[in-house]
């Protein structure tokens, strides 16, 4: 299922918004894998808020010629489902990319923001104001050679933990790829079944279109999750 939101631009101080902002569009997300995509509002006949609606209800109510709309793709799909080779080779590799080309822009944004902090950075920043603060204060209790020495490891501390907040800082958005990219990734390319190669060649066309996916997702790393799971899905 996918959710209907609104985009605003609204003033903000320190990310911060203030109301809704003035109307920029709509996206839907996937609730399984977290896409978002752009999407035309009017195109629904309505909304549906009960999560728990029944998938024939939710289309009945929402977009009764999703069908009709998007027979051509359907058949494909269920070409698909029955055998690979129901595909010719040009059809395949562009179903291969698709994937790619869908969640090549939450790369994108994610490695953009680079300086956002994720769970591991934060606790590294949190932690070396805390313990930088905690003993400069505590300091101020003594006198001498034992405030001195305080200090001292307060300023070691401090630097070792600038050094980590920075390096986890850098590390955070491959860590946004394996953790919301690469699982959604494998479960988009499991029902088609590449090889290894299929794989590697994908990959190397993102590379030639300038996908930031194409330069961040390796190939054994793809390849070995989707490896088991084509095996189970086989089994």
């Amino acid at each position: 299922m996918f959710a209907l939101i609104r985009v605003g631009l609204a003033d903000h101080i320190y990310y911060v918004s203030f109301g809704q902002g003035k109307l920029a569009g709509y996206i839907i997300r996937c609730d399984t894998c977290g896409v978002a995509l752009k999407v035309e509002p009017t195109r629904f006949t309505t909304t549906e808020k009960d999560p728990r609606t029944e998938l024939e209800t939710l289309i009945q109510r929402t977009f009764p010629r999703l069908r009709e709309a998007y027979a051509q793709r359907l058949e494909l799909e269920q070409r698909i489902k029955r055998t690979r080779s129901a595909l010719s080779r040009e059809q395949y590799k562009e179903f291969l990319m698709e994937p790619f080309a869908l969640l090549n822009p939450a790369v994108e944004q994610r490695f953009t923001a680079s300086t956002q902090m994720d769970k591991q950075s934060g606790i590294g920043c949190l932690g070396t104001i805390l313990l930088g603060a905690g003993l400069f204060f505590g300091s101020l209790a003594f006198r001498g050679p034992t405030q001195d020495r305080i200090l001292i490891c307060a300023a070691i501390l401090s630097g070792i933990g600038t050094i980590y907040t920075f390096v986890q800082l850098h590390l955070a958005p491959k860590r946004f790829f394996r953790a919301h990219v690469l699982p959604s990734l494998v479960k988009c390319l499991k029902p088609l079944e590449p090889t290894r190669q299929d794989l590697a060649e994908c990959l190397e066309r993102c590379k030639t279109l300038g996908l930031k996916i194409g330069q961040v997702a390796k190939l054994d790393e793809v390849w070995a999750p989707l490896e088991r799971q084509i095996a189970g899905f086989n089994a």
